[in-house]
């Protein structure tokens, strides 16, 4: 089991294992990041007919992690995926 937090004004995310008494920060590389455009990706899929950089479920899934982000923020705590209501 793996917990993990997004900073958003610093942002950071961290990541670690249950069984760790601490998170550490998950380091991203430069070659990997990139702006966030994903509203305007999937506009452009539909008006050019290309593929979308995701399946279905790669989407569900991503959803399900945003869902985490922001119940975590609320909340203040960590929240578990895959999240069961």
């Amino acid at each position: 089991m793996y917990h993990t937090n997004v900073d958003l004004r610093k942002q950071k995310i961290y990541g670690g294992k249950t069984s760790q008494s601490s998170l550490k920060e998950i380091k991203i590389p430069n070659s990997r990041r990139r702006e966030w455009t994903i509203e305007q990706d999937f506009v452009d899929a539909i008006r050019t007919g290309q593929n979308a950089e995701s399946t279905f479920f790669q989407g569900v899934k991503y959803m399900e992690f945003t869902e985490a982000v922001f119940r975590s923020v609320e909340q203040g705590n960590t929240i578990r995926l895959p999240i069961v209501d």
